[in-house]
């Protein structure tokens, strides 16, 4: 005789309550065993992710790669900072103590790595490099030598005639030739500067002393090669916390950092290393356009006294069309000198973006404002061109258009508020 709580009772799913009893009697050894294997499982993976220097919560941080909104339990400041940093180079973390070289970063130096120096704290603000002041009218200084050289290229007088003022220029221009060969080439370069000067010459020779003069220019300006006697360059050793552009404005150089970055042949001008000795150029340089020849001539000098200026080196240009581009006495604009900037057609109203390549005005603009009874001529520059064959030719709205390689060059040696511009016939 069966017991009554043996009798079979029907349910909902006309199954009976014994049988339905027995198998969940019968599942839970099963899924005893089944949660043994799977706690197992997870210890001994916890046990070799630790044998192995893994972080704890990696698994964690694998379902958080699976399913984005399930949080990680596990995780602390360690594994953040350990998987936000990469990990340093194994002769980096056996030598903590040897930081890497001194890399400098245009405009702001580089802060320092965290285990690569610690307790070495930057320079204060106010500590900065010696300033290497140049004189006050340093492009009008004589090279050594110099007087000399004059004397020995004045013409002897015979029988008492007067001798012309082609016979000096002729006489600088051997003398130079000969400091040449003695290597003086600053002294050379003076001597070739006052001969440019002389107004008998034609102008075919005119063109080839400019000539000579350019390649003197390469060599004592434009290569990283400092002479001591030249006024136009010095040496300046790099200085904890110096940058390009700091070291350019420290020493009143009235240049832009770029044109340091081109003489010294920098790759890249945020890498400079402490102790590096750098050349230095000196300005303030100046323009003269001439718009017959369809020429720029640059010269270095002080401001003030054309008359002291060096003559550096020239380059084409375009001017307005129908003869728009006014002639006159101008500076450099302040805040006017632009790098890739944007444009609006004065006639038309169409508007160009920094970076449309139709963009008429190239990469670089220098605007000049007009000095004395000049002022009243304004809204004129210097800029680049996108159509190299305008040079040469009166196509601008009135503006002094160059090719691109050669308005970065000019951009970067005229100063604002300091570099003349004079436009003549």
């Amino acid at each position: 005789m069966s017991l009554p709580s043996q009798s079979p009772r029907p349910n909902k799913m006309g199954r009976t309550y014994v049988r339905n009893h027995r198998r969940r009697m019968g599942r839970r050894p099963l899924a005893a065993l089944v949660i043994v294997v799977v706690v197992g499982v997870v210890v001994s993976a916890w046990a070799m992710g630790i044998g192995r220097g893994e972080p704890a919560g990696a698994s964690a941080a694998e379902t958080m790669l699976s399913d984005p909104f399930v949080p990680d339990p596990t995780a602390n400041q360690e594994t953040a900072r350990s998987t936000a940093q990469p990990a340093r180079p194994e002769q980096e973390r056996q030598a903590p103590n040897n930081p890497p070289p001194l890399e400098i970063r245009q405009g702001r130096p580089n802060q320092a790595q965290p285990g690569a120096s610690e307790g070495v704290q930057p320079p204060a603000r106010e500590s900065s490099p010696p300033v290497v002041r140049p004189p006050e009218t340093s492009t009008a200084v004589s090279p050594a030598g110099l007087g000399d050289a004059l004397r020995e290229a004045e013409p002897l007088p015979g029988g008492g005639s007067t001798p012309s003022v082609t016979d000096t220029a002729r006489n600088l221009l051997a003398a130079a030739e000969r400091r040449l060969t003695e290597n003086k080439p600053v002294v050379a370069r003076e001597l070739l500067n006052r001969a440019l000067l002389d107004s008998t010459l034609s102008e075919a020779d005119r063109a080839a002393v400019r000539d000579r003069l350019t390649r003197l220019n390469d060599d004592l300006v434009f290569s990283p090669k400092v002479h001591t006697d030249d006024p136009l360059s010095a040496t300046h050793v790099v200085q904890r916390g110096d940058s390009l552009e700091r070291i350019a404005r420290r020493n009143d150089l009235a240049v832009d950092w770029r044109l340091l970055q081109r003489v010294n042949r920098l790759a890249n001008p945020n890498r400079i290393q402490e102790g590096q000795s750098l050349k230095l150029v000196r300005g303030p340089f100046h323009a003269v356009v001439s718009k017959s020849t369809y020429r720029l001539d640059l010269y270095a000098g002080p401001p003030a006294d054309e008359s002291a200026w060096v003559y550096i080196r020239s380059f084409p240009v375009g001017l307005g069309e129908g003869d728009s581009t006014p002639t006159g006495r101008f500076v450099v604009k302040r805040g006017s000198k632009l790098i890739n900037p944007h444009w609006v057609n004065p006639r038309t109203g169409q508007k160009f973006d920094a970076n449309d390549p139709l963009n008429p005005i190239g990469e670089r603009w220098i605007g000049i404002e007009g000095l004395g009874d000049d002022a009243v001529k304004t809204g004129y520059g210097l800029h680049g061109t996108i159509e190299p064959h305008s040079i040469g030719r009166q196509m601008s709205m009135g503006c002094v258009r160059l090719l691109a390689d050669d308005v970065e060059l000019v951009y970067e040696m005229l100063a604002e508020g300091v570099s003349r511009v004079y436009i003549r016939d």
